[in-house]
């Protein structure tokens, strides 16, 4: 296993696109990271170690189970598990093209120590996978919807329940460990972005077009103040902290926080998070989508601002334009020849796929393809596609004229 140096926060930068962010009983976080067809299952321990154990599979849903070992699902529809030592083992097969139609988007370990989650569509069930394989699935009498369930996310609250998001009919739904459903109707639009349990078997949600909220028990539904002004992005995930209060991602250098008088506080973070989770000590885990940390405190590196970048053209257009960008990315750039002005007449040229080294950024030349006849009145488009290592993206534009 490699170290990982420990500064303000544990931040490790990773060469693939990470998800999932899961923290286990004994303090470790699980994240998968995934790079071009291959994904691994990364577990990080509060130290700093790293094990990655490469997967034969994509995971399309993961949680920690009762045993505290990361158990997920393929796209075969596959339950497989994972110890603390990167041992994989196959615990139950999918059903052939059926499972393909029907992996979970969401699994949670269930108050009778089984594997919880739902069958998609108008007949929706409660599915229980044990921990030797068998599953198990209970119909679930839903109130009546003209759209088929869409289930979100999933989380156990603390009285045993599960509760699900359904977005497909803008509601909540709690199970209890009984299998009965009741349902609470969320206003349209909503747009639940993660579940958290409260302490007294409610829960907090995150939305999109408003901070979130909390459901208790009984259904009863309050919201949220507005998000701060110093935080316009949406939240991307939500946790609960040992206090009882919840804390939100929201894929910037900002975390949200509701304090004890019901105010909604921010403060930088030491990575854009997308994700974030407590440790049973209070410890705060956070993932973006190139790093994972650990602890809030933040950090002068924290960067949630697409790289800029200049298009210019020197001199001729025939030799070429010039993209100058300002830090390390890696993108895609396209000329386009739009014959006397006129985008009806356009030729593409061929995409290029380039990476721009150094902190300090480079220049990237593009000269126009050879067989472009390019006349006095024509214009040249250009489009370039910015992505650097923290996931921050943009697309710059730029068109000119021809004039000699």
């Amino acid at each position: 296993m490699r170290a990982l140096a420990v500064a303000a926060a544990l931040s490790a930068p990773f060469g693939g696109s990470v998800s999932q962010l899961n923290v286990a009983p004994d303090g470790a976080a699980w994240v998968m990271e995934a790079n071009g067809n291959r994904q691994r299952a990364l577990r990080i321990t509060p130290d700093g170690a790293v094990r990655a154990t490469t997967l034969e599979t994509y995971a399309a849903t993961t949680t920690i189970g009762a045993d505290g070992q990361l158990w997920f699902i393929d796209y075969q529809n596959t339950l497989h598990r994972i110890d603390a030592g990167g041992t994989v083992t196959r615990v139950r097969d999918g059903d052939g093209d059926q499972a393909q139609r029907d992996v979970p988007s969401s699994l949670v370990s269930g108050p009778d120590g089984a594997l919880w989650t739902m069958t998609r569509g108008r007949r929706p069930a409660l599915l229980r996978f044990t921990t030797d394989g068998p599953a198990q699935q209970t119909p679930l009498e839903l109130s009546a919807c003209d759209t088929p369930l869409d289930l979100g996310d999933l989380t156990r609250a603390t009285d045993g329940a599960v509760w699900a998001s359904d977005a497909g009919c803008d509601r909540l739904v709690r199970i209890a460990p009984t299998s009965e459903a009741r349902t609470v109707v969320l206003p349209p639009v909503l747009g639940v972005h993660g579940l958290a349990a409260d302490a007294t078997g409610g829960i907090w949600f995150g939305a999109s077009t408003s901070l979130g909220g909390h459901v208790d028990a009984d259904g009863r539904m309050t919201f949220l103040p507005p998000r701060p002004f110093d935080s316009s992005r949406e939240p991307t995930a939500i946790a609960v902290a040992p206090d009882g209060r919840p804390w939100f991602a929201t894929g910037s250098c900002r975390l949200l926080r509701v304090n004890a008088a019901g105010g909604v506080e921010s403060r930088r973070a030491p990575i854009p998070a997308r994700e974030l989770a407590f440790d049973a000590g209070g410890g705060l885990w956070l993932a973006s989508e190139r790093r994972v940390a650990r602890g809030d405190a933040p950090t002068d590196d924290c960067d949630d601002r697409p790289p800029a970048a200049r298009i210019r053209v020197d001199g001729t257009i025939r030799r070429g334009v010039r993209v100058t960008v300002d830090e390390d990315a890696r993108g895609s750039a396209t000329l386009a020849l739009l014959p006397g002005g006129r985008s009806r007449h356009a030729r593409l040229g061929p995409d290029r796929q380039f990476r721009i080294r150094g902190a300090r950024g480079g220049t990237l030349r593009l000269k126009t393809p050879r067989r472009w006849h390019i006349e006095r009145g024509d214009v040249i488009h250009v489009g370039v596609y910015l992505r650097d290592e923290d996931d921050n993206e943009d697309m710059r534009y730029a068109e000119f004229r021809v004039t000699r």
